[in-house]
């Protein structure tokens, strides 16, 4: 009962472990290359949840076999570290970069596990980071084993530099989920240096193992693969509960014209990037209480709950073209601008502002048939 009081905690993070697991494997159809990682990270943690406990519960005790049981659960102890991180930047990798990687090909060249692997295996002889006394059975810290801490530490801190560094094209909110996906292990490893009889360090990476499913994996169904801006389904959705809410609000459609030569001239993936880099400019200008969603194809929808000149920000808008890539500062765009009628429905609003973009279309000669752009 005292180390079931002790480790509750551990407990309580195993519980939404195997939770998540469930979740996963049932709920989540599509098996990306991204949650076999997350599979993979929460089974090193439930395995590193285990063993933690283990190592104060052989800690001094005598009986056949107890040497060895408390070397070995806290030799695994170290070593899960790097295995987790490991896993954790193929992760990230996969997400910012599309780096498609097998799991154990990515964890061989992964210095930081060999170097912890080989210094486990001194260990054994001279102790760096452990020693386990042979009379009475019980651990104490090595005179090295701060160095291990460093090294984890600075694994997060590296995987932090290179979202920052890589991520400029995602979106902000993605990026900030992933920093708190690397500091939350980093708080929870310096609770338990400066208390080790605090066991955070795995119940903080199984935090940041939520984090990322709750506001990534399982958000993905409001999001846009693409652009990483709301999807139709989303717009709607929010719309809606706008007008049950009797809120003031106006919406812009955007259609990107003449969309279509840049796919067939440029191919699709030219394509993609154009649609990409037009979502990330859209955010830049529209920052305040605002909505941004994706409907299809090249077609943008902003819903604004505040006053805004229309005027001014398609100007912005295209001040910021300008400054683009080499596709993107060629591009133009029609608009409609529709303000939320009292008795509207959501088919109404869109409706409106539908024709109103396509009579801007037409006034400038920009008119193509609905799909052809895409």
């Amino acid at each position: 009962m005292h180390y079931l009081e002790q480790f509750q905690l551990n407990v309580y993070a195993l519980v939404v472990l195997v939770i998540l697991l469930v979740v996963i494997s049932t709920r989540l159809r599509v098996q990306s290359y991204g949650k076999k990682l997350l599979y993979a990270v929460i089974g090193i943690t439930m395995a590193a949840i285990i063993t933690d406990p283990l190592t104060w519960m052989f800690d001094g005790t005598h009986f056949v076999g107890s040497y060895f049981l408390e070397y070995s659960t806290n030799f695994l102890n170290l070593l899960y570290a790097p295995i987790i991180s490991s896993l954790m930047l193929s992760y990230v990798r996969y997400r910012l970069l599309g780096k498609h990687v097998p799991i154990w090909k990515d964890l061989a060249r992964f210095i930081p596990f060999w170097v912890t692997l080989i210094i486990l295996i001194i260990n054994l002889i001279e102790p760096i980071y452990f020693q386990i006394d042979t009379n009475t059975n019980s651990y104490s810290a090595g005179p090295y084993l701060a160095l291990h801490y460093v090294m984890i530490g600075l694994i997060y801190l590296y995987m932090s530099y290179i979202t920052v560094r890589y991520g400029r094209k995602q979106h902000k909110q993605e990026i900030a989920i992933f920093l708190v996906f690397f500091l939350l292990p980093i708080v929870g490893m310096t609770v338990q240096i400066i208390d080790e009889h605090i066991q955070y360090s795995w119940n903080f990476i199984a935090l940041s193992i939520l984090v990322i499913f709750l506001f990534l994996e399982s958000a993905d169904g409001e999001l846009d693969f693409l652009t990483k801006l709301f999807n139709r389904r989303s717009y709607e959705n929010y719309v809606s509960q706008l007008i049950e809410r009797n809120k003031a609000f106006q919406v812009v459609y955007i259609d990107l014209d003449k969309f279509k030569n840049i796919n067939d001239i440029h191919g699709h993936l030219s394509g993609d990037k154009v649609l990409i880099e037009f979502a990330r400019i859209i955010e830049q200008v529209f920052t305040n209480r605002s909505m941004l969603a994706r409907l299809g194809g090249d077609e943008y929808m902003i819903v604004i709950e505040h006053k805004i000149d229309i005027e001014q920000t398609v100007v912005a808008i295209r001040e910021a073209v300008k400054q683009g890539s080499d596709f993107v500062k060629e591009l133009n765009f029609s608009y409609g601008f529709q303000r939320y009628e009292p008795g509207m429905t959501v088919d109404e609003l869109y409706a409106a502002v539908d024709a109103k973009m396509y009579q801007y279309k037409r006034a400038n000669n920009n008119l193509r048939r609905r799909r052809s752009d895409d």
